[in-house]
């Protein structure tokens, strides 16, 4: 009695995991669609120019916090 109600609680352990592993493989999937979705619709928009216009003023911003901080420390 005892090795058949380990036997089925292995075996539902082991459906279990492999349905989750099915699963989250299918999430996965499904998610990198989506994002590349997201990607091809941003494409063609054509944020690409907007993003580096948004990344050139965050490094400027950057650059000018480690010259402020540079005559801060050494008193130029």
């Amino acid at each position: 009695m005892k090795k058949l109600l380990i036997l089925y609680i292995m075996e539902h352990y082991t459906r279990n995991n492999i349905h989750n592993t099915k699963y989250n493989r299918v999430y996965i999937t499904k998610s990198i669609f989506k994002t590349s979705i997201i990607f091809r619709s941003l494409e063609k928009i054509k944020l690409k120019n907007i993003c580096k216009i948004i990344m050139k003023i965050v490094h400027s911003i950057i650059y000018l916090s480690i010259i402020y901080i540079g005559i801060l420390k050494f008193k130029i």
